[in-house]
């Protein structure tokens, strides 16, 4: 479920991002009287739509006819799944813009790129499940927004989470979109000061 989720949450806003500086197109976005980090994760979002009907669904039916995929533990949990799901989405979004900003500045962030998915890969609970991490690994990870890009919202589909559990963590992933997206904003300020538009 992790895997199947991942096609509608993944998106390529830093790289498009770092592209547009490398190629000197980012002064066209600029000077439109539009939000640069809203109208990149609009456009991420349209593209996750887009993934969701022609890959994750898709997807997901043929692995529940093929194996024995465990279906959601209740109607409830199913929803808050869902929720869970689009609020993935928003973090990594803005964990990707916070991060593609920073090729304003650095001007190339291919190896921090790279860096960034393999983190995310391994601390969001996808490549190995959280709980098997050492104790001290998991109490560090719980204060940071990676678990609830994949391990929360599988937790929730399993129904490993019940009751208020649920409400506290559709909360705590909500704190984290804002947390994200304001971390994107905060770092598109700083890194704007600096700006110098090259190729074009």
């Amino acid at each position: 479920m992790g895997w199947i989720i991942r096609s509608f949450y993944f998106n390529n806003i830093d790289q498009d991002l770092a592209t547009q500086v490398t190629e000197g197109t980012l002064v066209m976005n600029l000077i439109k009287p539009v939000n640069l980090e809203s109208a990149m994760i609009a456009q991420a979002l349209g593209q996750s739509v887009f993934r969701l009907t022609l890959l994750t669904v898709p997807t997901a039916l043929i692995l529940f006819l093929v194996y024995p995929v465990r279906r959601p533990a209740s109607l409830v949990h199913f929803i808050a799944f869902f929720l869970s799901v689009v609020f993935s989405f928003f973090i990594v979004a803005g964990i990707n813009y916070a991060v593609g900003t920073l090729a304003v500045r650095l001007k190339s962030i291919l190896g921090l790129l790279r860096a960034k998915y393999f983190v995310l890969e391994l601390f969001s609970g996808l490549l190995l499940p959280i709980s098997f991490f050492p104790p001290i690994f998991q109490k560090a990870l719980a204060v940071m927004p990676f678990q609830y890009i994949s391990y929360i919202p599988v937790l929730l589909y399993l129904g490993k989470i019940n009751g208020r559990g649920i409400l506290s963590a559709l909360g705590l992933q909500l704190f984290w979109v804002l947390a994200m997206l304001a971390l994107g904003h905060w770092m598109w300020r700083w890194s704007s000061r600096r700006i110098t538009i090259q190729g074009g």
